[in-house]
C-alpha cells in the first residue's frame, strides 16, 4: 500500500468520513463516536475548509518552528 500526505482542502472530507468510521468500536460502543460529536467533527472541518484561503495567503508570513 502506498502512502501519501494529505492534500488540504481537497482531502477533508475523506478525512473526517475516515474519522467517523475508524472511531466507531463494535465491541465497546460507549467508546465510538456519538453522532453529535460526528456532526461536531463534520461542522469543524467545513470551517476549516472555509478559511483554507486565509490560512494559505498567511503561511509565507508565519514562522518556522
Amino acid at each position: 500500500m502506498e502512502l501519501r500526505h494529505i492534500e488540504l482542502p481537497n482531502d477533508l472530507a475523506a478525512v473526517t468520513d475516515a474519522a467517523t468510521s475508524i472511531f466507531q468500536y463494535a465491541d465497546r460502543p460507549e467508546w465510538s463516536m456519538q453522532p453529535d460529536e460526528q456532526s461536531q467533527l463534520t461542522e469543524g472541518m467545513q470551517n476549516f475548509r472555509r478559511v483554507w484561503p486565509l490560512l494559505r495567503v498567511l503561511q509565507p508570513f508565519s514562522s518556522q518552528l
